[in-house]
């Protein structure tokens, strides 16, 4: 007995010695235990590889490109995974810097790593639409098989959503769920109203809506080349006046209060439609530990922040 015991109290020292040496890691990345960091999401950045709209306000003009580094990728997923399960996330976003669908193996790849999550791929959706033109539902399909639960599209007109309106049908037979975020921009009629919107999305079966403030991305050098030429276009495009008149709107009608997110954003039940709005294109920062978005960029890193390389956790 006197020969195990020693051995036993060696075991179980070393065993506290490494728990306690992974909590300060925690520690290091989100702080302390009682105040670790929040994300509501984690964002995944879809390495580059174009895209086929060219919008005047692109926000990644202003924000940049990033180097891809699909190597640190790899090596940082299960990381990234177990920061996400840390941060209690509720669910994954798949987007980009580009069309993320032009490089169809990296979505394909990231839904099924985290397929225990909800995944939302958010897309322009002319590449869907060009597809279900020439009758090929097979990329849909196989994204749904692989776990894609949200079809996000970024649309500037309803024009833009009565042409993805097959594509619409096809993913709600599968049970995807269907968003159209607005760009609000003059792109649109003079004189569209709240329910124009509201009643085109529920037109096209999307259950969920939001409007999307365009504004130029602080702390960013907008003074030269594309990125000015996109900032200019914003604040030439009557973006700001048309974005408060809807959402004025938005807020006299009477809806249904469903949830109020931790970084301010409400949604509310309006004609049976899921309705928001953001103030900002891209997540500049945040002052507390409860932010929108954990950002897992191309470059292989984690950032808090699309437009602050300082943002980095690791």
């Amino acid at each position: 007995m006197t020969k195990i015991l020693p051995f036993a109290v060696i075991r179980i020292a070393w065993k506290y010695y490494k728990s306690n040496k992974f909590i300060q890691a925690d520690r290091h990345i989100c702080g302390e235990r009682d105040a670790c960091m929040k994300a509501q999401n984690l964002t995944i950045s879809i390495p580059y590889k174009g895209c086929d709209k060219n919008c005047p306000y692109c926000v990644s003009m202003m924000t940049g490109y990033d180097q891809c580094n699909r190597h640190l990728m790899k090596k940082q997923l299960p990381k990234v995974l177990t920061l996400a399960r840390m941060a209690g996330i509720s669910s994954v976003l798949l987007s980009g810097k580009g069309e993320p669908l032009l490089n169809l193996p990296d979505v394909q790849n990231f839904i099924s790593e985290f397929r225990e999550f909800p995944v939302e791929l958010q897309t322009n959706g002319l590449l869907l639409t060009k597809e279900f033109d020439k009758g090929n539902h097979g990329m849909m399909l196989d994204l749904c098989h692989r776990g894609l639960n949200v079809l996000a599209f970024s649309l500037d007109t309803p024009e833009e959503l009565a042409l993805c309106k097959p594509v619409f049908a096809y993913a709600a037979k599968l049970g995807i769920v269907l968003r159209v975020t607005w760009n609000v921009s003059d792109l649109m009629p003079a004189d569209i109203e709240f329910d124009t919107l509201v009643d085109a999305c529920l037109a096209a079966g999307a259950r969920q809506m939001t409007l999307r403030h365009l504004t130029v991305p602080k702390h960013v050098d907008v003074s030269k080349g594309k990125a000015k030429e996109a900032s200019q276009w914003i604040e030439q495009h009557h973006c700001h006046d048309l974005y408060a008149r809807l959402t004025m709107e938005m807020a006299d009608k009477r809806k249904v209060l469903l949830r109020r997110l931790p970084y301010g954003a409400e949604v509310f039940d309006y004609k049976g439609l899921s309705v928001t709005c953001f103030d900002y294109c891209v997540q500049d920062n945040t002052n507390t530990l409860d932010i929108r978005s954990l950002i897992f960029a191309e470059d292989g890193h984690v950032y808090t922040a699309w437009n602050s390389r300082a943002s980095l956790l690791f």
